[in-house]
C-alpha cells in the first residue's frame, strides 16, 4: 500500500513562513476540489479517525466534535487533511490548528488546550503545526511524537504556555525537514539527538528558555539551510559547525556564547545572514570570513570584542548591512571599508575608535544608514553635502568631539548630525580655506569644542595692524563667519592695553563678492 506524499520544500530564508502558508493554502484548495468526488474513495481509516477525535478534544474540550465534525476529512475548513491510498481509505496527512492566518482557515484552540498523546496513531501524517494554542494553561509536547516516521514538518509557534524540554524523542523523526519551536516557554537544553535529522533543512529554536550550550552534534545537518537559536540563554562556546555548506541563514543571537568565534565558520561559503550579536564573543572576527563571499548581512553588535576593526571586510563584496556598535573596537576605521561598494547600513556607533574618517568613506555608492556616533573620530568628515543629503537622517556622527563639517553649502544642519562647521583650517589642512590664505590671518590651531564657537589661537598678537584690507570672493562664505571671527577677535583680546583691536565691516557689492574694510578703532 503507497500514499501519496507531499513534495519536498526548499525553503527561501527571508520568506519561509509566508510559503509556508501558501503551501497550505494551496493544499486545502486540493482538498476542496477533490471533495466533489469523494464517493470514489472510501472512509478515514477508523484508528486515526479514532485517534483525531481525542486530538480535538484536547484542543477543544467543550466541543461535541462527533457531532461537529462527523467526517473530518471532507471539510477543508478545518485545517485536517486526508489523502487516499491504492484501495481509496482516507489517511490524515497534515493537522494545523490555532491562528495561523485570515487566509488559512483551521480550527481554533480553546484556553484550555492541550496535545493529545494519540496524535502519535497516524502513521501518514506529514505536517503538524500548532499556532498560538497554549497561552494559558500549561502545556507540553509529548514525546508520542517521536514516532511520527512520516512527518516533515513541526511547529509549535507562539505559545507562551508550553513549558517543559524538548523531548529527545524527536530526534528519531527520521524524514523531518522544517522544525519549528519558537516564541514558547521551552526550557532545557537543545538535545544532541536532533543532530540524528539528517534531512532538516530549517531548524528554528528562537525565543524560548532554553540554556546550556550548542550541541556539537548540530554539525551533522548537513542539508541545514536555516538555523535560528536566537533569543535563549545559552551559554559556552560557539562550536565549529564547519560541515554546514548549506546553510545560508545563521541566527545565535541574544545568548551568553563566550569564547573567541570559530575560524571554521569562514567554510560556511553559502552564508548571507550571520548574526551573532548580543552575546559575549571576543577576540573579533577570524581572517577566514574574508571567504564568505556570498555574507550579505553580518550582524556583530554588543560582544566585547576589545580588538582594532579588521581591514579583510573590505574584501567581502556582497555586504550590504554590517553592525559592529558597541564592542569596545579600538583603533582607527580602516580605509578597506570603502572597498564594499554594495553596503547599504554601517554601524560602528559606541566604540573607542579613533583617528580621522577615511576618505574612502566618503565614496560609497549605496550608504543609506551611517552610524559612527559615540566615538573618538576628530578632524574633517569626508563626506560629500550630496551624500549626507543622501543619508538623511540616518546619518549620525554624534558625540565625536573633534569632528567637523568643512562643506557650507548642504541642506543638512551640521548640528543634527553631531557635527560643528570646520571655519577655519590650519595651514597644513588638505581642505583649502579661504579665510586661510590671508597673509595675516593664520590660525595655528582650531578647536570645534562647542559647536557654536571656534577658538582660535592668532600666531602674532598684531594680527589686526598687519592687515589693510581683507578680500574674499569665495561667495560660499556666510557673512556671519566674518561677524563671528570680530566678536572673537575684540573679546579674546580684551584687557591687553597695547593690542589693537578693530572692527570689521562687512559690506556685499552687487558683484557677489564679500568686501571686509577692516578700521582702526581703540577701546
Amino acid at each position: 500500500m503507497s500514499i501519496t506524499k507531499c513534495p519536498s520544500c526548499h525553503w527561501d530564508v527571508f520568506s519561509c513562513q509566508r510559503v509556508l502558508l501558501y503551501a497550505l493554502a494551496f493544499a486545502f484548495l486540493l482538498h476542496n476540489a477533490y471533495r466533489a468526488g469523494a464517493q470514489d474513495y472510501g472512509a478515514t481509516n477508523a484508528k486515526e479517525l479514532a485517534a483525531l477525535y481525542d486530538v480535538l478534544f484536547g484542543i477543544d474540550p467543550n466541543t461535541n466534535w462527533t457531532r461537529e465534525l462527523p467526517d473530518p476529512c471532507n471539510n477543508w475548513q478545518t485545517g485536517i487533511y486526508c489523502l487516499a491510498d491504492d484501495d481509496g481509505e482516507l489517511h490524515v496527512t497534515n493537522l494545523a490548528f490555532g491562528i495561523m492566518s485570515e487566509y488559512v482557515p483551521v480550527i481554533p484552540c480553546s484556553s484550555h488546550a492541550s496535545l493529545h498523546p494519540s496524535i502519535s496513531k497516524f502513521p501518514y501524517l506529514q505536517s503538524l503545526q500548532l499556532f498560538s494554542c497554549f497561552t494559558t494553561q500549561q502545556a507540553f509536547i509529548p514525546k508520542e511524537i517521536g514516532s511520527l516516521a512520516e512527518l516533515q514538518i513541526l511547529t509549535f509557534q507562539d505559545n507562551p504556555a508550553l513549558i517543559g524540554s524538548i523531548p529527545l524523542e524527536l530526534g528519531d523523526l527520521s524524514s523531518l525537514q522544517r522544525l519549528s519551536v519558537t516564541m514558547n516557554g521551552i526550557s532545557g537544553g537543545i538535545p544532541s539527538e536532533l543532530g540524528n535529522l539528517y534531512n532538516l533543512i530549517q531548524l528554528d529554536l528562537s525565543r524560548n528558555q532554553l540554556h546550556g550550550p550548542i550541541p556539537a552534534s548540530l554539525d551533522s545537518l548537513v542539508n541545514l539551510r536555516i538555523l535560528d537559536l536566537g533569543g535563549n540563554f545559552l551559554s559556552g562556546a560557539l562550536p565549529p559547525m564547519y560541515r554546514l555548506t548549506s546553510l545560508v541563514k545563521m541566527v545565535v543571537s541574544k545568548n551568553d556564547l563566550n569564547g573567541t568565534i570559530p575560524s571554521e565558520i569562514g567554510q560556511l561559503v553559502s552564508l548571507r545572514y550571520l548574526d551573532l550579536s548580543y552575546n559575549l564573543l571576543s577576540g573579533g572576527l577570524p581572517s577566514s570570513f574574508v571567504n564568505l563571499k556570498s555574507l550579505e548581512d553580518l550582524f556583530m553588535s554588543f560582544n566585547p570584542m576589545g580588538t582594532s576593526l579588521p581591514g579583510f571586510v573590505g574584501s567581502m563584496p556582497a555586504l550590504t548591512r554590517l553592525t559592529l556598535a558597541q564592542s569596545n573596537y579600538v583603533g582607527s576605521i580602516p580605509p578597506e571599508f570603502g572597498n564594499i561598494t554594495s553596503l547599504r547600513v554601517l554601524v560602528l556607533e559606541g566604540n573607542e575608535l579613533t583617528g580621522t574618517i577615511p576618505s574612502e568613506l566618503g565614496s560609497l555608492p549605496n550608504i543609506h544608514i551611517l552610524d559612527l556616533s559615540r566615538n573618538n573620530l576628530s578632524g574633517p568628515v569626508p563626506f560629500s553635502p550630496e551624500m549626507m543629503e543622501r543619508t538623511g537622517i540616518s546619518f549620525n556622527l554624534m558625540n565625536n568631539s573633534g569632528l567637523c563639517m568643512p562643506h557650507r553649502r548642504t541642506r543638512v544642519a551640521v548640528g543634527s548630525v553631531g557635527l560643528s562647521s570646520c571655519i577655519l583650517q590650519g595651514p597644513d589642512s588638505s581642505i583649502s580655506d579661504p579665510l586661510a590664505e590671508a597673509p595675516s590671518l593664520q590660525p595655528s590651531s582650531w578647536t570645534p569644542s562647542s559647536g557654536r564657537r571656534l577658538d582660535i589661537q592668532l600666531s602674532f598678537p598684531s594680527i589686526l595692524s598687519a592687515i589693510s584690507k581683507l578680500i574674499i570672493p569665495h561667495p560660499g562664505i556666510n557673512c556671519g563667519y566674518l561677524h563671528a571671527a570680530r566678536y572673537i577677535i575684540t573679546t579674546e583680546a580684551r584687557g591687553a592695553s597695547h593690542f589693537p583691536r578693530r572692527v570689521m565691516k562687512v559690506r556685499r557689492r552687487n558683484t557677489g563678492d564679500i568686501r571686509t574694510t577692516v578700521t582702526q578703532t581703540w577701546f
